[in-house]
Order: C-alpha cells, then structure tokens, then sequence
C-alpha cells in the first residue's frame, strides 16, 4: 500500500483487475474497479477519474476481415477494401500489401493465408513432411583413414606418413620379407665353427673365422666385411710411469722415511714401508709383535661407578708387593679380606668372625686367640669406676637395672613387700630433682614439699622413652615420626608391642616418556597407600623406598617407578609416559597412577584402583602429549592447542605434621608451545624439549620431552617415601588425667576412657555444661549430644548459642536461637546474614582458590565479583570483562585485545544461512506456557554457523553479530542492484529504465504481458490531451493510439 502522501490511493486492498488510475488531484491515484465482461475502458471527460467502462460505441465494427473498419469522428474515411485483391488500403494510399507468387503469405479474398511448402514454394510444414524430415539421418563426420568428400566417402592408400589401405604391390613387399622366428637363410650356409663371427659385408652377411691365437680383431677398410684377424706390433701402451720413460720399469721396495712412500729414480719405483715406531707409522716387526703380544691384558672393568677386577683368581695389594690373601693393605700386610669376603686381619692382628648374628644385647668376646663370639654383657666391679667425686659406669652409653634387665638408663625392679626405690635425704638438699636438659621437671624439696612439676600422670603407665627406631625421626604434636627416604631396603625395628602405628607408603614416579619429532607423555605419580591402625610388636619390620623410573630417550617409554613398602602394604611404582613421535606416539604405561600418552592419538595408563589415577589421552596432533596421572586426579588430555597438558594433581597427607601433596602426575611435553606443568606433589614439568624430573621423596612423575625434530629426553620419576607415626605414649593404659603444664608437645590435657561412660562432664551446680561422650560426640548445654558437636540454648532464654567477638567486644560470628548466623552483626534476620562495618574498606564475602585467587567476591557496596576483586562496573561483574550494568543490561566483554583469530567471511554466505535458519514462537518448559519468547533453537543456531561451545545453548553476542552480518548483506545488495519498477517524482510507473522520456507508464525489455481467458490483458485510460498509447521500435514509432482510439 502507498500511502496518499508520496502518491499512492491509501488503499489497503484490491479486487482481480482493479486499475491505479491519476485522479482529479494532480499528486494522487485513485482506484478504477474492473469494469463488467464486453465493457472498454474509454476516455471521457465526465468521468470522474478521466475514464470510465464503456459499452462500445455504435459505428465501431469489429470485423474479423478487417473490411469496413471506420470511425466517424476521424479524418479518415475508414479501411475498406480496393479493387486490388488481397491489398488494404487507406484512402487512396496502400498501407498493407499483400505479397503474391512464391510469397508464403497471399491474400485470398478478403482473407490472409499461408501456403504450404513444397520443392518451389515457401510456407508452412505440412505434419507429413514434418515426420519425413525428422527421420531423415543426422549429419555423418568421419576421422582418418575414412574421408568424405560431397557425397563420396573415400580410403587413403597408406603411406610412411598416411594411414589407409595397402596396395598389392605393398602386399607382395612386405609378403617376401623374412618370418621373424625363422633362421635367416641368407647366413644359413656359414659354417657354425666355434668362434666364427657373422658380419655384414655390404650387400648381405659373410662368415669370418676365427683368428689364430693372439690375433687382434682390427678395423680395415680393405678386408671383406670390414674387419680382419690381425697381429698387434708392440711398442704401444704406456709410455711414462711416475715421470720416468725408459722402455723397461723395475720396482724394488725398502724402509726408508717414517711412512709408506713411492720413490722413482730412472727405470727404479722403490715403494718404502718402514718399520712401526714411536716416529714412524708402517709395518710391524715380529720382533714388536711378540713383545706386544706379551703384553698384560686389562686389569680393570669400568662399568658406571663399578670397578671390577678382569679376572676372579686374582689377589689384590695396596701398598704392598706381599699379597697373601684376595685384598692386602699396608706394607706389612696388616689389614687382610680372604677369598670369601671375611675380615681375617686387622692391624696386623688375625681374627676370626662369628658366621651369624649376634642376639640383642650381645657383644663380641675375644677367645686369646683372634677367634671371636657373641655373648653376653658380664656384669661385675669392672663396669663402674668411682673418679673420686662420682660412682659412675665406666661406659657412658650402659644402662643399670636393678632387679631387672633394664631398657632404660636405670631401672628398679622391687619384690611385692619392699619399695622399689627408696631415697632418704639427711642433710637440707632436695629429696629428688628430675631435669630435662638441666632444668627441673619434677622436684621433691627437703621437707617433702613439691615445687616443680612439669607433668602428672594419675593412673597412667608411660611407654618405654623409645619404642622404635628405624629412618629419620622427629617429635612434631605429640607423634613420635619415623621418615624413611634412602632409596632401597631398611629396618623399622620395634621394641614394645601392644600398640597401633600410622603408615604411608609413596611410591616412586614413572619417567616422562621420551621424543622424537613430536610430544612425550609425562610419567604418572607412584602409587600411596595409607594404612591409620597397623598392630605392631615387637621385631623388626622391612621398609623399601622405590628409586624413581628413568626417562624415556628417543622413541622409547620412560620406565615405571620402582615400588614402595611397609612390611605387606605395597605401592605400585607409577607408569612411565608415552613417548613421542608424528605417526603415531605410544600410550602411556600402566602403574601405581598411569603414565600419560604420547603424540599423537594414544590413550594414557591406567591406574591402579586404589592408589591411583588414569594417564591423560591425546588426539591427531603432534603439537602436545598429555599429563601423567596423580595420587589425586587424572592427567591432563591435551586437546590440540597450547601447551603440552598439566600433570594430574597429586594427593594431600598431613602425617609428617605438614599438609603436603605427594605423588604428582609429570606434565606432558610440548614441542609447539612448550610443556605442561607438573601436577602437585613433586611432578615434574613438560618440557619444550628435555622434561623436568619428579622431586624427590615425592612419587612424583617426570615430565615428557617435547624436543620436536630433536632428540628430547623424559624426566626422571621423583623416588618415594614411607612414614611412620605414633602417638608418644602409644600403650597408655586405663589413665583418667594426665595434666601438663605447657609442654609445646605434649597435650595439655588427656582423658582417656576405656569403659563406656563420659569421657568428660563439666558441671555447674550440678548442671552439666561440657559433655565429651564414649565416642568422641561434644556436647554444650546437653547431656546428649547426637553429632560431633551439639550446642543446645537455654530454653527462654536471650543468650546466644554462639558467639566470636573480637578484643573490643565487636560480634564477629554470631548463632541465634532460632539458628540464623550473623557475620559482623549481633541480630541476623536470615539464616545467613554479613553486614560491613561503616566507612570500612573491609570486603564483605571472598572465596578464593588454594593459591589465593578470588573466586568469588561481594564489596561493601553489594557489588559481586567473580573471578575479580573490583567490581566497580555494576552489580555484577565478571573477571572477563563482562558485567551487569546497574540498569540490569547484561554487557559482555568484546575489547579487541582480548580476541584473536580474526576471519574474514563471505557476508552472503551468511545470510544464506539465515534464511536456512528456523525461528519460532516457544516457551521454557519449567516457565509458564503464556511467557512466549521468539528465536531460534540452539541445535539449529549451531548446526548453521558453528559457534559457541555447545549445541544446547546462545551466547547474546553472537546472535548480534549474525545479524548484523545480515543486515551489511542486505544493504550491500541494495546499494548494488537496479530497480525493476520505479514512481519517479511525477507520479511516473517506470518499469526497467531509470529516466522516463514520456507517458505515465513506459516499459523496456518487458517480453510477455499475459492474463486468464476472462481477465483483461492490458488497460490504459488517458485523461489528458496525449495518446492513448505510442508503441516504438529504436525511438520510431510502429503502432500509435490516439486519443480518440484511432490507430
């Protein structure tokens, strides 16, 4: 619809055949309605548009023969056929002219006919000949050796250079030729004698016998055939040797000078050799050979850090030339090993060893004679000294029992009826005084008062002072710590029995695995088992530290951490990581966690159940290899872009009295964009080219090497560990208070309940307000604490449940009764409510990670953060960039510096796909089905354009940019195309031109005007003083319809 405005009649429907026709107002158009079936459209002046449907005028004659035709108001006297058959004429003038004799149109009558053709006449087809003509052969076309010429079809006779066909005389040529698989007659005569030769001798073949002995076959134009059987004349051949001439040469050979040399003196080549020496290189002499050959062969073997003599049978002597025995030190062969690895002399002393080890607390005794056996400490006088002011042991490092075999310093065993120590001071001094290190634990002064008491035990039996020994041990929280991190076997040897120990066993890290011409896979952690109840008694216990796995070289896997133990739990050595290589890599191995894969497509090692985790995988790319598997995660897969993929974290363990992370997963190499970092808990890193090794004493994996084209090695695995721990007074019996008064080790206070009833209950009045369960559960304000801590609130009563206030009395953290928590407020109206101090810069709410990265973030303001500690931007605000603006419009992050891989596309392209794109009216189906939203569905949207990282969801920006690709598109169109159909200024409907010369309508190049059986075709109404219509060909004139409808 146009509006009225810019021309149009403001209408906004139509009827089939309706006409927009210029109205009265010279700037507008009016809507003339299809006129009745025989009705014209006729210009009239009365009508209220110009022109109106019309019955025909009387005087108008519509004869099919065009005769008669006349129109009273023109000049023209009408057409009316001339005495001339077959010519229309006008007035006196022919305007039509019917053309006779071959002519295929002629007039008949008062009729036009066309003729039909024939062989001298043109016209029309007739179906019969139509049907002759069509089964008539298409044109023929011919290629060598056939050849047409008008209608002779014609062979070539072949030739050296033209196929076609062969003449007799050729037949009869090429018919007396020799049969290729006959004997040739012409030389079926020659005789067949060994070492005749056939030659051609011009006009056929000839025999040539052969030559005498030492005959030459020579070249001569004069001999039949060309050659002959001749004798060759001496003095051809050579003619120098080495610069001399002479006719006859003689060679001699000698030793002078200091290497191989060729002498030439007249007719004399001398070629020297001399004899090998410190100065000359040449020949060997018999006489250096056998000297040479006598020779002592190699007395050492180097094998790494080994030295071994060549031979078993030898005796060895240091310092001396006297060697009796298999090792002898010392000029006087004072210090002696025989052949089977026995001391048997030391200082010149000979003694023989006992075979067996000795039992506890044995010594070795000296028979008089150097033969020594173990027995027994003697007691007797000879194990004190009295110094004069002391009575002491004459070994600093003896122990003393009394009445029993002590494993103390001192200890006193006492019959039923006796005391068992007795101390009775006569003089003013302290009766008894304990000390730790010179200062008083326990002291009993003259009178019986007790001053100093460091620690108490009521009811308590204290454990030896050490009930084991084995590794490195320390003191940390009241445990007694035994580490163990020497790689191979040791002893944990226990002295008490009755108690329980803490263990954890690390297993060594697997070797990241090794490169060439890709990426490697990092090493996967070693195994951890943990055991928190382990019964132990006396005896010792066997502890195996594993060594690291070495890294892979080449296109080889790292090796698998060696395991680790604690008498029978055993931790499985970590897989060693795939090595790399472009087509393809390996897979990384299995182990106590799984060695990761190596470029490219590879799966990494699975873990062990338990201890472990699975090896990263990789895919078609060379670029990175993954991460070995943790004591805590998997490895890393590397996806095919960045760096190699980190190693798998490992698992975190407090027994040595820190929170440390063991066994880490190596990370995997890198041979575009470097390695990937190791995971935590001692994994090495990926390396660019050499991976990181694991740490040591951690079970961490080695990084794999990513050296690319070069030749990359893995890193080592880091070796393992095993710890022990316990309690120090491990066999504590059925004690009810242990109190001490401020050791850093010791705790405070112990209750130990070995029945069934309260560990512990505070009581105020005989109302209990501290209970401790048999089973650990803590009660405030109940006797019946159902969790691990209950706190019940007086009923009635405003006191809090809890409450953290700081120094200035200022609530921290606050419970009510009803439950709610208050963070910095004292009246919580939430379950969870944090009010700020005013004026105060202090944050409200903050998570972060374990590295101290905020995760999320709440400002004094209310303003969130996430991933950000300033979000200034609005209410919330994203570490990317993006953020809610206070008006609530979602912004995303588009900075350019934040972006990369630009691309250019094809804006039409796109928009086809946006027609190709469904868009429809729906609802969320958890919403209410009259909240209607309109758009596409994210399958469709991403099949299309590819974007995102989903199929199930729409970013808001990139719908936006797909429309305004489209849009550019359409514009650009547009701004491109030309208008098939125009109103210009004037009120002009142009079709295909852009600058109408004339008339209301103009038309060019429009082919076919068509409509039904019962619609009008065409109608034009002309209102004005111009024709009615003015049909040209170039800009001449053809058909024209004046105003009257006078053609």
């Amino acid at each position: 619809t146009l509006p009225v405005s810019i021309g149009g009649t403001g209408f906004t429907s139509y009827t089939k055949g309706d006409i927009l026709i210029a109205s009265g107002a010279s700037t507008t158009l009016a809507k003339l309605n299809i006129g009745a079936d025989g009705k014209v459209l006729m210009a009239s002046s009365s009508a209220t548009n110009g022109a109106s449907w019309e019955t025909l005028p009387t005087g108008v004659t519509n004869h099919a023969l065009l005769s008669n035709l006349s129109y009273a108001s023109s000049g023209h006297t009408g057409f009316e056929p001339t005495v001339t058959k077959g010519n229309i004429t006008e007035a006196t003038s022919s305007i039509l002219t019917i053309i006779g004799g071959t002519s295929a149109i002629i007039g008949a009558g008062v009729s036009i006919q066309v003729k039909q053709s024939s062989s001298s006449q043109n016209g029309f087809l007739s179906s019969a000949d139509w049907s002759t003509f069509n089964s008539k052969e298409s044109a023929l076309t011919f290629t060598g050796p056939l050849a047409k010429n008008a209608n002779i079809i014609s062979i070539a006779t072949s030739t050296a250079s033209t196929n076609g066909f062969l003449t007799s005389a050729d037949w009869t040529t090429f018919n007396s030729k020799q049969n290729g698989s006959a004997n040739l007659t012409s030389i079926a005569s020659i005789a067949t004698t060994t070492g005749n030769l056939i030659i051609a001798n011009g006009t056929g073949w000839t025999g040539l016998t052969v030559g005498a002995n030492g005959k030459v076959l020579t070249a001569s134009s004069t001999a039949t055939g060309g050659v002959s059987w001749e004798t060759i004349s001496g003095g051809s051949g050579i003619t120098s040797l080495n610069g001399e001439t002479g006719t006859s040469q003689t060679f001699i050979t000698g030793t002078i000078g200091t290497d191989f040399n060729i002498g030439s003196a007249l007719s004399v080549h001398r070629f020297n050799i001399p004899s090998s020496s410190v100065t000359a290189r040449g020949l060997l002499t018999s006489t250096d050979w056998n000297a040479f050959n006598n020779k002592q062969d190699k007395l050492w073997t180097l094998s790494g850090s080994n030295l071994t003599a060549s031979s078993t049978s030898w005796n060895v002597g240091i310092g001396t030339t006297t060697i009796p025995s298999l090792l002898t030190v010392g000029a006087n062969a004072g210090f002696q090993v025989n052949s089977s690895g026995n001391l048997i002399k030391i200082n010149n002393i000979a003694y023989s060893f006992p075979s067996s080890q000795g039992g506890g607390s044995t010594v070795l005794s000296n028979s008089g004679d150097g033969t020594l056996s173990w027995s027994a400490v003697s007691g007797g006088l000879s194990a004190w000294v009295d110094d004069g002011a002391f009575v002491r042991l004459t070994t600093d490092s003896d122990v003393v029992g009394i009445g029993a075999t002590s494993t103390a310093k001192l200890t006193v065993s006492a019959s039923s009826t006796s005391d068992g120590l007795l101390v009775n001071q006569t003089g003013i001094g302290n009766i008894v005084n304990f000390q730790d290190a010179g200062s008083s634990v326990f002291k009993i002064a003259d009178g019986g008062n007790i001053e100093a008491i460091n620690q108490l035990q009521i009811g308590v039996v204290t454990a030896p002072p050490s009930v084991a020994i084995g590794g490195a041990t320390s003191t940390v929280n009241g445990y007694i710590i035994h580490t163990f991190t020497a790689i191979g076997t040791s002893t944990f040897q226990v002295f008490s029995s009755g108690f329980n120990v803490e263990v954890l066993v690390v297993a060594a890290g697997g070797g990241g695995g090794g490169d060439r011409n890709g990426s490697a896979g990092g090493g996967g952690g070693g195994g951890v088992k943990q055991n928190l109840n382990t019964p132990v008694s006396i005896g010792n216990y066997s502890v195996v530290v594993g060594a690291g796995g070495a890294g892979g070289n080449n296109n080889n896997n790292g090796i698998n951490g060696a395991n680790s133990s604690f008498s029978t739990l055993i931790a499985t050595g970590g897989g060693g990581g795939g090595f790399g290589y472009s087509s393809p890599g390996g897979p990384g191995n299995t182990g106590g966690s799984g060695g990761g894969a190596g470029a490219q497509l590879n799966t990494g090692g699975a873990g062990v159940v338990g201890q472990g985790n699975n090896g990263g995988n990789t895919i078609a790319n060379y670029c990175g290899a993954a991460g070995g598997g943790g004591g805590g995660a998997v490895g890393g897969s590397y996806s095919g872009s960045g760096p190699g993929a980190v190693g798998g974290s490992g698992i975190q363990n407090s027994i040595s009295g820190a929170s440390i992370y063991y066994a880490g997963g190596g990370g995997g190499g890198g041979e575009c964009a470097g390695g990937g970092a190791g995971g935590a808990g001692g994994g090495g890193a990926g390396g660019g080219l050499n991976g990181v090794n694991g740490a040591i004493n951690t079970g961490g994996g080695g990084g794999g090497a990513g050296g690319g084209a070069s030749v990359g090695t893995g890193g080592n695995g880091g070796s393992g560990i095993v710890i022990i721990r316990y309690a120090i007074n491990p066999n504590t019996a059925s004690g009810v208070l242990a109190v001490n008064s401020g050791s850093s080790t010791v705790a405070a206070l112990t209750v130990n309940q070995v029945s069934t009833g309260k560990i512990l209950n505070l009581q105020d009045d005989g109302l209990s307000v501290f209970t401790v369960l048999d089973g650990g559960n803590v009660g405030i304000g109940t006797t019946t604490p159902t969790s691990k801590l209950s706190i019940v609130g007086t009923s009635g009563s405003i006191a809090q449940l809890f409450d953290i206030a700081s120094s200035t009395g200022l609530s921290i953290f606050h419970v009510s009764p009803n439950g709610n928590v208050g963070i910095g407020t004292t009246t919580p109206t939430s379950k969870l409510s944090i009010v700020g101090t005013s004026g105060s810069t202090d944050q409200l709410f903050d998570i972060a990670s374990s590295t101290g990265l905020s995760i999320f973030h709440v400002s004094p303001n209310g303003n969130v953060g996430i991933g950000t500690t300033t979000p200034t931007l609005g209410p919330l605000v994203m570490g990317s960039g993006a953020y809610v603006t206070t008006g609530g419009v979602w912004t995303n992050a588009s900075d350019r510096n934040m972006k990369e891989n630009f691309t250019i596309f094809n804006d039409d392209d796109i928009l086809k796909k946006i027609q190709q794109l469904s868009i429809t009216e729906w609802n969320y189906k958890n919403e209410s089905s009259q909240i209607k939203h309109i758009g596409p569905v994210a399958q469709d949207f991403y099949g299309l354009f590819n974007l995102g990282d989903s199929n199930t969801s729409i970013s808001t920006i990139d719908p936006a940019g797909i429309a305004l690709v489209g849009i550019k598109a359409l514009s650009n169109r547009l701004a491109s195309s030309t208008s098939f159909m125009n109103i210009d200024e004037n009120g002009n409907l142009v079709i295909s031109v852009t600058n109408p010369q004339e008339g209301k309508v103009e038309i060019v190049d429009l082919t076919k005007i068509s409509a039904s059986s019962i619609q009008t075709v065409f109608v034009v109404n002309q209102d004005g003083s111009g024709d009615i219509a003015d049909f040209q060909s170039k800009g001449v004139s053809v058909v024209n319809i004046g105003q009257e409808g006078k053609v």
